[in-house]
């Protein structure tokens, strides 16, 4: 019997947790919250998996999305917040120019304008032979710079007073170099440039002592101790071209006036302009106030696209990061739901006979997932917001103008609602399916592999561990292998195209053929007389060394093609192995025929056979694009504008005619394998310098890395962190993909031991499962993994314009391998010997 009111426990629309006379309401939403509530209250523990791995799958895909934006707008943002100046105007002749900066700032077109000159540094003690050039380069500035516009990124502490007389504000580069901090005392002693014109002469004679008191007298040098109050960065110090690296230090106009303004013999002025696309005038103008001197530019629009081109790399990583960690995560969660909801499907019969339908469990467990969902990513936007802080990544990080936390809320807000109903929708299906009343009827299709193996006698730990790898089972010992195979494959993958990509890079970034770069060092020769010997004669000097294998003469100028004013190179004389790589076509002949990097090409909309407008001092009309080349990093000086990986330009070098003041010329050698570098930088230039037999001297410089290559030094341990992080999600998924596979499978497990199999021969078929998963994921991930990490390199160093070679490192791939059976063995090795812990009497009987 039962009391008014309630219903006979039979399979209808109504159950017998609602009143007989329900509305549609409480026959399609309060039975199911009466059984989720039931179900949390005794088995939350069981949601807590599926909240963890939601709010980890998506704390890395909200905080993957938030950085690459960061990262990608952090240079951009630099800009605009701390207002970079459009230009930064250079006479070659310095503070023998004739150019008015008075007349430059009150040019129409400029908005903001500061004065800064350099400064005749020279180390604390007595000046030597060896020491006397190798103080850290000195700027001093106005008011204006570093405080009105033309900010640092500040790295630590702050900018100095304009009035102070002891501070002193130190470039990224150069302080970490020496290891100096903020609250740090530097020495500066400087020199009148007077003082630099008397005794410079005399260095290179047989006075040199004579020059070398000049600079020790304590009448003429001013020593100031100085206190570094902040460390950081322009907008050229993002990324640093090896051999052009920013000023190390900055001092303000009140020092400056105090100790008497000290020159060493250069200076120039920064620009900001009322509008940006004014540049060309204003350089038209500048120009033509001084007609018969070289001015030489630095400009906004060429930092920041090298700046770019050194960030963008690390956005488009954590981006990628983010994408597949939100599709590896859909499918990550779908398979724990749905091992959640085969658990619960234990109930379904008992549910059925009280009467709850099909929808009301189905619901049920939709009002589970809609919770853990939720919470999960709750706690995945508070995650992702603190992460923040170690953001943005890469060359980026010295650009930010804001360090520190960064809640990105439309990023946050907005993926984390996507990321709802995409992982509530990974759950329904397996939701939907598991709500039946009943297990399916009819035999499940076994593995044919299994089948095949148990017809040629393998044995039957082999047979039945391929068995459990592979069959996915039914009903209550039902598991998704199909979804553990899938993360495997996906972990597997992701590893060895990390492995390729981070073997490419790492080939790029020791080679120079890969930058540009093929020669060791470059010399520059001073002279002091009017009779200088011809560029030949050097040459000839130089290739005369025991430790030159091939030598040539690089000559660098500025020049314009279609309208751009580029920074150009020809080689004279030259073995051809020693010039710049050309990636596709030949190297130009004649005048009227040029190579581009790909970058600049790729700016002027042009390709290899087409004509362009070049014109250089020897030449002015159409020229020829003849091929694409590699670039290495070269300019006038630090404060010019500088070639590339892929920008620039290759010219025959009749295109520069007679040569000018606006030719800047080295001679490039190669040394033998058996010459280093460094030793060849000290002995070489005391060797040629004795030879000369005139009064001069050589600089000798080892050939430093472009800033393209130094933004992907930087950004070589980031695919394999964010590669790390997404296999260890996985593993530890799959693994526990493995303890659930055998824990479901105590039955057929304690059925093979009632058989009379011993311990030993069901350890194998937990260690020949996972070894079969692991199989299956190498057999599939290696070669999808292998052409990923070729594509994603190739489309990489296409970006920067250097050769598109990517590695395949085989005896990595087989270290890879063979981890990764070992790992599979142990995944499968673990759970079963727990298992074997349960007797199988007791087993049968539960189950």
């Amino acid at each position: 019997m039962c009391s008014t009111g309630c219903q006979h426990p039979v399979e209808s629309d109504a159950s017998v947790l609602v009143r007989l006379v329900a509305t549609w309401s409480d026959r399609g939403v309060q039975t199911s919250l009466a059984l989720a509530r039931a179900q949390l209250r005794h088995g939350w523990r069981s949601l807590a998996g599926i909240v963890v791995l939601v709010a980890l799958i998506g704390a890395l895909v909200l905080a993957g999305l938030a950085g690459a934006q960061r990262t990608r707008t952090a240079v951009d943002r630099m800009i605009e917040s701390n207002e970079i100046a459009d230009v930064l105007v250079n006479p070659e002749q310095g503070d023998e120019s004739g150019l008015d900066f008075d007349e430059i700032a009150t040019l129409p077109m400029v908005e903001n304008f500061s004065r800064v000159q350099g400064v005749a540094n020279l180390l604390p003690g007595d000046a030597t032979a060896d020491n006397v050039f190798t103080g850290p380069l000195t700027l001093a500035i106005d008011a204006n710079m570093l405080v009105e516009f033309e900010r640092p990124a500040i790295a630590a502490g702050r900018v100095p007073d304009p009035q102070a007389l002891d501070e002193v504000f130190l470039d990224r580069t150069y302080a970490a170099q020496e290891g100096i901090s903020v609250g740090d005392t530097v020495v500066l002693s400087v020199v009148p440039y007077e003082v630099i014109l008397d005794a410079y002469p005399l260095l290179f004679g047989d006075n040199a002592d004579a020059a070398l008191a000049l600079f020790n007298d304590p009448a003429v040098r001013s020593t100031v101790n100085l206190t570094v109050v902040g460390i950081g960065n322009g907008l050229d110090g993002i990324v640093v071209d090896e051999g052009y690296e920013p000023f190390a230090q900055i001092i303000g106009p009140a020092l400056y006036e105090h100790l008497g303004e000290p020159s060493a013999g250069y200076g120039g002025a920064v620009v900001q302009l009322t509008d940006p696309s004014e540049l060309s005038a204003f350089k038209a103008a500048v120009d033509a106030m001084v007609p018969e001197e070289l001015v030489v530019y630095q400009t906004r629009d060429v930092s920041r696209a090298k700046a770019l081109r050194a960030t963008e790399p690390a956005g488009t990583a954590l981006a990628i990061f983010a994408a597949i960690t939100a599709v590896l995560g859909t499918l990550l969660i779908g398979q724990a739901a749905s091992r959640r909801f085969q658990l619960d499907a234990r109930d379904n019969t008992t549910l059925a006979a009280l009467g709850a339908t099909r929808t009301e469990r189905f619901v049920t467990s939709m009002i589970r997932l809609v919770l853990a969902a939720l919470v999960g990513l709750v706690l995945a936007v508070v995650a992702a917001a603190l992460l923040s802080y170690f953001t943005p990544v890469g060359p980026a990080e010295f650009a930010e103008p804001d360090p520190g936390f960064d809640v990105a809320g439309g990023i946050l807000l907005g993926g984390g609602l996507l990321l709802f109903v995409v992982f509530v929708a990974a759950g329904t299906l397996p939701a939907w399916n598991n709500a039946r009343q009943h297990a399916p009827a009819g035999a499940l299709r076994g593995s044919a592999t299994a089948g095949w193996l148990a017809a040629h006698g393998a044995s039957p730990g082999l047979t039945n561990g391929v068995r459990f790898g592979l069959e996915p089972g039914r009903g209550q010992s039902a598991v998704p292998t199909r979804a553990t195979i899938i993360g495997a494959v996906t972990a597997i993958a992701v590893a060895a195209g990390t492995v390729v990509f981070a073997s490419s890079l790492d080939r790029v970034v020791s080679d120079g053929r890969f930058y540009g770069s093929e020669f060791d060092v470059a010399v520059d020769f001073e002279f002091d007389d009017a009779e200088v010997p011809r560029m030949d004669d050097l040459v000839a000097l130089v290739a005369s060394d025991r430790a030159v294998e091939r030598v040539a003469e690089l000559l660098i100028v500025e020049l314009t093609i279609d309208g751009d004013a580029l920074t150009a190179m020809s080689f004279v004389g030259t073995d051809a192995s020693i010039t710049p790589v050309i990636a596709e076509g030949r190297a130009p002949l004649g005048a009227d025929e040029v190579a581009l990097g790909l970058t600049t090409m790729r700016r002027l909309g042009v390709g290899i056979g087409d004509t362009v407008s070049l014109t250089a001092d020897g030449f002015d009309g159409d020229a020829v694009v003849v091929g694409r080349a590699v670039l290495p990093a070269v300019g006038l000086y630090s404060g010019s504008d500088r070639t590339s990986i892929g920008v620039g330009a290759v010219v025959g070098a009749a295109a520069l005619g007679p040569r000018t003041v606006e030719t800047k010329s080295f001679i490039i050698a190669d040394l033998r394998a058996d010459s280093s570098s460094a030793q060849a930088t000290d002995e070489f230039a005391e060797r040629l310098s004795s030879e000369l037999g005139i009064d001069g001297f050589a600089l000798v410089q080892q050939v430093g890395k472009p800033s393209d290559i130094e933004g992907l030094v930087r950004l070589r341990s980031l695919p394999v962190v964010l590669a790390s992080l997404l296999v260890l999600v996985v593993g530890v998924t799959v693994a526990n993909a493995m303890v659930v596979a055998v824990r479901r499978r105590r039955r057929d497990i304690a059925i093979l031991q009632t058989l009379g199999s011993t311990r030993g021969e069901v350890t194998a078929v937990g260690v020949w499962q996972g070894i079969t998963v692991g199989v299956v994921g190498l057999i599939v991930g290696v070669p999808v993994g292998v052409v990923a990490g070729r594509w994603f390199w190739t489309r990489l160093a296409n970006g920067f314009g250097t050769l598109a070679e990517p590695v395949v490192p085989v005896a990595t791939l087989i270290v890879l391998m063979v981890a990764v059976l070992v790992l599979a063995a142990a995944s499968g090795y673990v759970p079963i010997r727990r298992g074997l812990r349960h007797r199988p009497a007791q087993v049968l009987r539960d189950e």
